[in-house]
């Protein structure tokens, strides 16, 4: 006895049908998506001597489709002379930042850190000048990842001589596995430039760095 696989309404070498409008909806949400989101912009005086114009630094993300990811990238403008605002001069190719889980950029615009996610824990980068002046690797036992959902948490907090960076970061897991009938109830983790609020349930904990 032999059985045969029935096809109903589907031949063998017919196109399944597309539903009308989907290659217009296609391109439509790819036009979407090229668009540029500004995330952050810094405003400073210009550096050329007697100028008395501003130039300005963006930071804007834009999806990536096939990785299905999103791009950093960073824009420069130069206003020569602010009395007439028209005149801006904007650099015509973007610059594509490194793949990172936070870019902060100090509210001066010569410094930068960059936090990266490492096997071993989270990486930091900071730079200054153009050039890396340091990398500092902060071990899972100190915290987790650095949160920057844009939510809860979004980019770093400098202080006024741009020396300390603050950063929001998950809680360091105390416990790869729990012992049965140990307490749930967790107490208050500080190591190092961590500290935790005990009454706290989310999760997180603040974080600071030296950057000089």
């Amino acid at each position: 006895m032999t059985c045969e696989a029935s096809t109903a309404g589907n031949h063998a070498g017919t196109p399944e049908e597309v539903p009308s409008g989907m290659e217009r909806e296609a391109e439509l949400m790819e036009a979407i998506t090229s668009i540029p989101l500004v995330s952050k912009a810094v405003c400073r005086p210009s550096r050329s001597v007697g100028a008395k114009g501003i130039d300005i630094t963006v930071v804007a993300t834009q999806h990536n489709l096939p990785a299905n990811n999103k791009r950093q990238l960073q824009y420069t403008a130069i206003v020569p002379d602010i009395d007439h605002p028209q005149q801006v001069f904007v650099s015509p190719v973007p610059t594509e930042l490194q793949t990172t889980t936070l870019n902060s950029l100090s509210p001066s615009g010569t410094r930068a850190l960059l936090a990266k996610s490492h096997n071993d824990g989270v990486l930091l980068e900071f730079w200054a000048h153009n050039r890396l002046r340091k990398e500092l690797l902060v071990p899972k036992t100190l915290h987790g990842p650095v949160i920057n959902d844009g939510w809860f948490s979004r980019g770093a907090t400098w202080n006024n001589d741009e020396s300390i960076i603050v950063y929001v970061a998950e809680l360091p897991q105390s416990e790869q596995t729990p012992k049965f009938g140990s307490s749930s109830s967790s107490s208050s983790s500080k190591a190092g430039s961590v500290s935790s609020d005990s009454n706290s349930s989310n999760g997180a904990a603040a974080a600071a760095a030296a950057a000089a």
